[in-house]
């Protein structure tokens, strides 16, 4: 084959996965997305595989996150130049489990690197998760939310398990197409080549990955019916405010309090609307700065009258500013404070839970973010480049966030008892460690806080949201999704949407959820999937030389 015609093959490749990727609903195409640039790459017999492997890696890349750049009117430069920036890197990053299939292929023969590539791509997807420079939101996992009964083997092994089962498919597919292909003039024509032992083991197995996650799904399916759930487990009323206020404006020319005021606004329409709600959900910095009383001494006085007169909790997205005591490990990242040497303080993005005075039993409690935004809100390993630290700051809001270090819930106090929420903020919603995390420690129901209107009228939030439904599903949990200008609903332990606000609209909406306290597969043995598939492609190198005599000998 040609350069020129494997580069067509591996553009075909990335338009298939491309067209997989939520919000567009041609996710049963990721089952072959692959073959394409697979099959491309053996033709060629792996001569100079760079541009066959990055062309397909790029149009992956671009297809399904090309709103990265925001392409708003009023995008900041720094965030239109970094969704390039990631256009680049990205595809470069993808190209390592390309690269180590390649190696493994020169090495161990066809079959065995073929049989391989399932874990070779799980556990990088696995070890794309990690450190600063993570970014899973391509984990090809995701796009199979639309694929509803097959998805529910996600709370098994995680989303790494659906890659797994769907690369192992693409490599079935190839196999048959070499099976024709080698064997098509010895049995005379492709029909008798169907009948080939082989031939049907292959095709047997693609079966099975699709028929036995289908039955799985329906049995899950048919028992977390939303309204036997209701039924069956205490529940709480919550309530999602979706305020749609221009990103670019909410920092420099709307205040915090005018924020705060629309969000009340919001909320005491809806409780007059449909009666008391336990909880209330705001968006991501949905309040910014006011002053030091509130946001370092957490003195809640703009919030509390109305939280009180309600008597429900409130679940927003708070600026905290933390001074730190000189007893305290601060961190090298911190600042100075203005005009005082002598003290330094870090600003976290968090969820900030108020209860009402009366079933109040502290202070109001905090999540901060742990999984921050690389370049957008902290420059990856910044400890490391505390010079280079301001050169990647951009100019719209706070940047340079510290990173929070747990991932505990946080309780929400009513008359009778008590109820424990995981607080997922923003790009945390795509890591199924961090999500699952707040499960194993005791969360009965989750909520996400988003700003996402960074990205209107591109795919980016309804791809974020679906995402989410993804971590619904993994955890055994309903999700509350609130954000900016959407998209905020309702997510079921199905990863199913109960409800949904429509986008770009000011307004809120309110659910009765079950409180449920299982937990599933995923949670009990988190990544063990992706680390048994680490574990095996570094024995397969280790041993390459010996399996590669293997080969030669049979």
């Amino acid at each position: 084959m040609t350069l020129k015609k494997s580069l067509l093959f591996a553009f075909f490749s990335g338009l298939l996965i491309t067209l997989a990727f939520p919000p567009m609903t041609g996710n049963l195409l990721i089952f072959v997305g692959f073959v394409p640039l697979l099959f491309a790459l053996e033709e060629r017999n792996y001569h100079k595989p760079f541009w066959t492997m990055f062309i397909a890696m790029c149009v992956f890349h671009y297809g399904a996150n090309w709103w990265i750049s925001s392409w708003q009117e009023n995008t900041d430069p720094y965030l239109f130049i970094s969704g390039f920036a990631v256009g680049f890197g990205n595809p470069m990053m993808l190209l390592i489990p390309m690269y180590i299939f390649v190696m493994l292929r020169k090495r161990i023969g066809r079959d065995k690197s073929w049989a391989l590539f399932p874990f070779i791509w799980t556990a990088y997807e696995w070890f794309h998760g990690l450190g600063d420079f993570s970014y899973p939101w391509l984990t090809i996992g995701n796009t199979q939310i639309f694929n509803t009964y097959w998805a529910q083997a996600a709370d098994i092994f995680g989303s790494w398990g659906l890659s797994f089962m769907i690369i192992s498919v693409n490599v079935l597919v190839l196999k048959l197409i070499y099976i024709m292909k080698e064997k098509n003039s010895e049995v005379k024509g492709w029909k008798a080549s169907l009948r080939l032992p082989k031939v049907k083991r292959y095709a047997l197995g693609i079966i099975l990955l699709f028929l036995l996650p289908n039955i799985y799904g329906l049995i899950k399916v048919s028992q977390f019916d939303h309204y036997d759930l209701l039924k069956e487990n205490k529940s709480i009323r919550v309530a999602v405010v979706q305020p749609n206020i221009d990103p670019w404006n909410k920092w420099a020319k709307m205040s915090a309090g005018d924020q705060i005021n629309l969000h009340q606004h919001l909320y005491d329409s809806l409780t007059a609307a449909v009666g008391h709600i336990d909880l209330a959900i705001w968006s991501e910095t949905s309040i910014g700065y006011i002053d030091e009383r509130f946001n370092t001494l957490h003195n809640m006085y703009p919030l509390i009258d109305n939280i009180n007169k309600n008597e429900s909790s409130l679940l927003a997205g708070f600026v905290d500013i933390h001074r730190y005591k000189k007893a305290e490990d601060i961190p090298r990242t911190a600042r100075y404070v203005p005009g005082d040497s002598s003290q330094r303080y870090d600003n976290f993005n968090s969820a900030l839970l108020v209860n009402p005075d009366i079933y109040e039993r502290g202070s109001p409690q905090l999540h901060h973010k742990s999984r921050l935004t690389p370049f957008a809100e902290r420059l990856p390993f910044a400890d490391y480049l505390i010079f280079a630290k301001e050169w990647f700051e951009w100019g719209v809001g706070i940047s340079g966030w510290q990173k929070g270090k747990v991932q505990q819930p946080l309780m929400i106090r009513r008359a009778n008892d008590s109820v424990l929420i995981g607080p997922v903020i923003c790009i945390e919603s795509i890591y199924s460690d961090c999500v699952s995390e707040f499960v194993r420690n005791g969360a009965e129901v989750l909520t996400v806080i988003t700003n996402d209107a960074w990205y209107n009228y591109t795919t980016g939030p309804e791809q974020h949201y679906y995402i989410a439904a993804i971590r619904a599903i993994e955890s055994g949990r309903y999700i509350a999704r609130c954000a900016n200008s959407g998209v905020s609903g309702f997510l079921s332990p199905t990863g199913q949407t109960i409800s949904s606000l429509p986008q770009y609209e000011r307004t809120a909406l309110a659910e009765f959820i079950p409180l449920l306290d299982h937990k599933t597969m995923y949670v009990i043995w988190g990544d063990i999937l992706p680390i048994f598939s680490a574990v095996l492609v570094i024995f397969a190198f280790v041993f390459a030389k010996r399996l590669g005599k293997k080969k030669e000998q049979d």
